[in-house]
């Protein structure tokens, strides 16, 4: 839904959350309640997103805002210096302050993950008793494969050996079954 002055480029988002698309000189608003008292003062002096609090006007210099059905939302800030928390009714953020926090979050992830990365390879690296452990596996397999090869060789030999006393056995008996005849 646009407000009613499209030439302003403020669009309403939500219940009382506006999108000021400003890029010129700063625009002074002026907060005031449904009674007519002066609740703060705004300076818009680049893209940001307002909420207007609930039964309160925003009177800008060029467009005049009024609170529409109202969802009264609690909104906390923390401060980053004393750690408490605050609640505000209007607030005015700023939309290049929020794609640099989402930078700066989307950053500090992609380096934890990095790091978390970076420690499974580090647990995994090769240490003097995994590469004495790894080195001793390799030996003991290489032992293994030369005495199954004897067991091997040692079977073909016993089997050319019978075979050999099979074949002379064979002869002799055709040489007998020959002289018989």
């Amino acid at each position: 839904m646009r407000s009613p002055a499209i030439q302003t480029n403020i669009i309403n988002i939500d219940s009382n959350i506006w999108l000021f698309f400003h890029t010129g000189d700063p625009l002074y608003c002026y907060i005031h309640s449904d009674v007519g008292q002066l609740n703060g003062i705004m300076t818009i002096k680049e893209p940001s997103i307002v909420r207007i609090p609930c039964r309160n006007t925003i009177k800008c210099t060029n467009t005049e805002l009024s609170s529409s059905t109202c969802t009264n939302r609690s909104m906390l800030i923390q401060s980053t210096a004393t750690g408490k928390h605050g609640q505000l009714s209007t607030i005015l953020w700023p939309i290049k302050n929020m794609t640099t926090q989402l930078i700066y979050a989307y950053n500090l992830i992609i380096k934890n993950s990095l790091k978390d990365i970076l420690n499974d390879l580090k647990d995994d690296r090769l240490t003097v008793i995994t590469a004495i452990k790894e080195f001793g596996a390799l030996i003991v397999s290489i032992i293994f494969l030369f005495f199954l090869s004897f067991i091997l060789f040692f079977i073909r030999w016993i089997k050319r050996m019978v075979q050999k006393r099979i074949d002379k056995l064979e002869r002799d008996v055709d040489d007998l079954v020959h002289a018989l005849i």
